[in-house]
């Protein structure tokens, strides 16, 4: 399950790393920078967190020593993704604390937790993909 997600995390991440680039040169630009121009912006708001997704990936893809640490390595670069460009339009560091706090990042904390607790829940049910395989068979009598 978890070299799904990765995978699946290493194609969004491309996709957030190349959208900024290519996006204004078929018409879906955000902002005044033409196609394929290389802005600090861009490097911070997309090129950084993508390329912690995709390292975060790659050690989810490690096997499970290396997995929890991939995981929130993405996650960390998800969450900038979500509130990076919202944190580099304040103007003061109360601004800040009162948007993050306030909307975006409690609204990635409790994501972040349900999705945990989401994983935890299946961890302890203990299902295997032996167990899920013997669900979708049917019974021979």
């Amino acid at each position: 399950m978890s070299q799904r997600i990765a995978r699946w995390l290493i194609a969004i991440a491309i996709f957030n790393i190349l959208l900024p680039f290519v996006g204004p040169a078929v018409g879906f630009g955000m902002g005044p920078d033409p196609a394929f121009a290389i802005t600090s912006g861009r490097i911070i708001r997309h090129v950084i967190p993508g390329a912690a997704i995709l390292v975060g990936a790659w050690l989810m893809l490690q096997g499970e020593s290396k997995a929890r640490t991939g995981a929130t390595l993405a996650l960390l670069g998800g969450a900038w993704v979500a509130i990076g460009p919202f944190m580099l339009q304040v103007e003061s560091l109360s601004q800040f604390i009162r948007r993050t706090v306030y909307h975006s990042g409690t609204g990635l904390l409790l994501f972040a937790l349900a999705a945990y607790g989401l994983g935890r829940l299946a961890a302890s049910r203990g299902t295997t993909k032996d167990e899920l395989e013997s669900e979708r068979r049917p019974a021979t009598v």
